[in-house]
């Protein structure tokens, strides 16, 4: 039996964001408050790393042992679910149109992102104003592009998008 396009979108789109809000939470320092669960994650991705690009790195127990390559690893991961989800927030509304499905995927994307910079500002204060990524300040990606820039974007992003799509669900079609 074939899963329908639509729920196999709408799990690929479940699974991302909860991965990424996941990474998020450790990343920020969130899940400090449950060093279990942090372990966890840790070595969730360790396991992940190794798996995937085991020529480049030995196996990453923790973040001591691993240092920057892991927290790097969890950047690009992150980066490559996000555009994962937005392709698949895209897809399941392409029927409504492009532009639609565009602003859609957007607006998604960014409701994913937001929380972020939220739990940055609220549990890891002195990072909020500092580079957002790992893999962006080893490699001077966009230096001054900070945690509280991506909290100002991802806002505006959905704030525009929201806007367009309430817009665009109000006007008749010629069609109809």
């Amino acid at each position: 039996m074939r899963l329908p396009e639509h729920k196999l979108l709408a799990a690929i789109t479940f699974v991302a964001t909860f991965v990424i809000e996941l990474y998020f939470a450790w990343t920020s320092h969130l899940l400090n408050f449950d060093i279990g669960l942090k372990t966890q994650v840790t070595n969730f991705a360790a396991y992940q790393m190794t798996l995937s690009l085991r020529p480049f790195y030995s196996y990453c127990p923790s973040i001591a042992k691993c240092g920057r390559s892991l927290l790097e690893f969890v950047d690009v991961e992150t980066l490559v679910l996000l555009g994962i989800l937005a392709v698949a927030i895209f897809r399941m509304y392409t029927a409504r149109g492009l532009k639609f499905a565009f602003f859609k995927a957007l607006q998604v994307v960014s409701l994913v992102i937001m929380p972020l910079g939220l739990e940055v500002y609220l549990f890891d204060r002195q990072a909020f104003l500092v580079h957002v990524a790992t893999i962006q300040a080893g490699n001077s990606l966009l230096a001054g592009f900070t945690n509280a820039d991506l909290l100002a974007l991802s806002t505006i992003v959905c704030l525009t998008s929201s806007l367009y799509l309430r817009r665009a669900l109000r006007i008749p079609s010629a069609a109809g």
